[in-house]
């Protein structure tokens, strides 16, 4: 019926892909929905991990809706108690904009997350209308420098300095920094030269599968030496 609206004559004539795709999606769909409710993406990955000697927490994205849910807290602690884990094998990022929204609702949520060891960052910052003020009211441990600020602060002073600002930030209220988005090595030794404490980016690695990550955390590190070099 879609593509018979998008065309230009009213009718189309029916392919067996357009099942099969539909089908595809459907099913996409329902497991998506699943996964969300369950918390599988992450906790059941986790829980691989620990058991073979990895103990390296998993990272999910929280939305502003779920950040003002009132059974948010009760919902991620029943998935990690199900799986037999503890707080540290979580990271929670939130947006800066939806981390500010309903500040305090939000402060109350992340501090019993807290509690429980779970890590909490906030993502893409710089990009927000925070206030100091609001900032220093959150329980958290680290702000994700966003990818915007990072691609041009070898070849732009005013990215360069945000950076920086972001950094000093940081670690005047004690918490860690992340940057984003690095893809060549004069932005690692850039954010490394300022003190940013962790990094990500596809200069370190390609999304890839579970298994292919797994393999790389066996491995114990990624040499950096070489990226670091002068070329």
């Amino acid at each position: 019926m879609y593509r018979a609206k998008d065309g230009q004559t009213g009718w189309c004539l029916f392919e067996p892909e357009q099942a099969s795709n539909v089908l595809a999606h459907v099913s996409l769909e329902r497991e998506l929905r699943y996964a969300i409710a369950e918390r599988e993406i992450a906790c059941e990955q986790a829980m691989r991990w620990r058991s073979q000697g990895l103990a390296v927490p998993v990272t999910l994205n929280v939305s502003a809706r779920e950040l003002q849910s009132p059974d948010l807290v009760d919902r991620v602690l029943d998935s990690l108690e199900r799986h037999g884990l503890d707080g540290s094998a979580l990271e929670l990022e939130i947006t800066e904009s939806a981390a500010m929204h309903h500040a305090g609702e939000s402060a109350a949520n992340l501090a019993r997350l807290r509690e429980h060891g779970i890590r909490i960052f906030i993502d893409d910052f710089g990009t927000g209308f925070s206030s100091l003020s609001q900032l220093k009211q959150l329980p958290v441990d680290a702000l994700k420098i966003d990818q915007s600020f990072v691609r041009d602060m070898v070849t732009d002073p005013a990215d360069a300095n945000i950076v920086e600002t972001i950094v000093l930030l940081a670690g005047a209220m004690g918490l860690a920094t992340v940057a984003e988005g690095i893809e060549t090595p004069g932005q690692l030794r850039a954010v490394r030269k300022l003190g940013c404490t962790r990094v990500q980016g596809y200069l370190l690695t390609r999304p890839a599968s579970a298994e292919s990550v797994t393999e790389l955390l066996k491995a114990g590190k990624i040499d950096i030496s070489e990226m670091l070099e002068e070329r």
